[in-house]
């Protein structure tokens, strides 16, 4: 008797607090899967986007994964010790209809979350890149690998209207060349995660925000430092440094395949809401840490589990990582108004491996940087954000 072959499917978490693996039989793989560009999910994750496939099985047990109502059909869940986004679970209509007694609740694991998706998963949409107002991050990542014209859904896919690479939102149509060279408009710039219990407003670069002692690694006769703060960029320095990485620390903490960042001086981070004119730390609002070492503490909002900082203890404590993902700009999602967009090259490539979205984001800003790179800077920058 021959039994069917099957693959093993593995989704965690940094802490391993919440590790599950499950056997799928390999005739139902790859599974769907799909990547959201809508405001609340970049807001949920700190990301750009947010990838998701079908889980196969019922959603797993374990003590330290917490829900987050997401919506009146939706619910997502995180560790509530690392943070990590990991499922969501769109639930059955509450509407006091009778409804079939077979009918379950439909399951969906974070591609990020999953040890492996080549193979593994198949991305088949992207959803909702109207609201990026700029396009997002779908323009980099529109050709997935084994995957053959992707749809792009402007809102959800009952709407039924589809944009092309490249779209721009009626009225705008700055593109991140023209941006990164343009007037720097407002003071500041708001953040905040999904559910606003992390709320803050960043403030333009000023004297304080150039000064070289913010990176401690200066003093390290190893280190090569660049002729200016790499943290700053523009021809006019008004521009934060932002850059994709797709290292495995990065994409476990996060549940999303790579993640981007904004790297902006401490006194430049304004906590807003309760925490009004208070200075930047790591415990204002909701915000929960997580030590995956000596050297990296994860922030994270304890209630919808949205990642929002990474500080480097020892090494440039006053340099934060900020989740580009959640600012509100009204140029859009990339607010190109404010951030400097590295885009000729990823930050720890080559942990992506084979991974479909990262493959896809390789040879997007490839294309990309062929009519709007930005290489100014770039050969300074590239050895403090982890470039080889």
């Amino acid at each position: 008797m021959s039994f069917p072959s099957t693959t093993i499917i593995t989704a965690r978490c940094p802490c391993r607090a919440n590790d599950f693996s499950i056997a799928v039989p390999s005739s139902e793989l790859p599974l769907a899967g799909s990547i959201c560009h809508c405001d609340s999910c970049r807001h949920l994750t700190g990301c750009l986007f947010f990838a998701a496939a079908k889980w196969p099985y019922t959603l797993p047990q374990s003590p330290h994964l917490k829900s987050f109502s997401f919506s009146d059909s939706l619910n997502t869940y995180f560790c509530d010790i690392c943070g990590t986004q990991i499922f969501s679970e769109r639930v059955k209509a509450n509407s006091g209809q009778q409804t079939d007694a077979t009918e379950t609740n439909i399951v969906y694991v974070k591609s990020g979350a999953l040890e492996e998706t080549e193979g593994v998963v198949k991305y088949e949409t992207h959803l909702c890149i109207g609201d990026t107002t700029d396009g997002g991050v779908s323009d980099w990542i529109s050709e997935v690998p084994d995957t053959s014209m992707m749809k792009r859904w402007k809102g959800m896919t009952e709407q039924r209207e589809q944009v092309p690479v490249g779209w721009r939102a009626q009225g705008h149509s700055t593109t991140t060349t023209e941006a990164n060279n343009s007037g720097h408009g407002a003071d500041k710039i708001r953040g905040s995660c999904k559910c606003g219990g992390v709320s803050f407003h960043i403030t333009r670069p000023d004297a304080k925000s150039a000064d070289w002692s913010l990176d401690l690694r200066q003093h390290k006769p190893e280190y090569e430092k660049p002729k200016e703060p790499w943290w700053l960029s523009g021809p006019d320095k008004d521009k934060y440094t932002t850059n994709c990485c797709c290292c495995a620390s990065c994409r476990f903490a996060s549940g999303v395949d790579f993640v981007s960042w904004t790297f902006v001086p401490s006194h430049n981070i304004r906590p807003a809401g309760d925490a009004e004119g208070q200075d930047w730390s790591t415990s204002f609002g909701t915000l929960k840490t997580y030590a995956s070492s000596e050297r990296s503490e994860w922030c994270f909002c304890s209630k919808c589990g949205a990642m929002c900082f990474l500080k480097l203890n020892g090494e440039r404590p006053n340099v934060v990582d900020v989740a580009s993902g959640l600012l509100w700009s009204e140029e859009g999602a990339r607010a190109e108004d404010w951030l400097w967009w590295l885009t000729e090259k990823i930050s720890f490539d080559e942990e992506g491996g084979k991974r479909p979205l990262v493959e896809a984001l390789r040879s997007g800003l490839k294309s990309w940087n062929e009519v709007h790179g930005n290489k100014m800077q770039f050969e300074e920058k590239a050895q403090h954000l982890g470039y080889k």
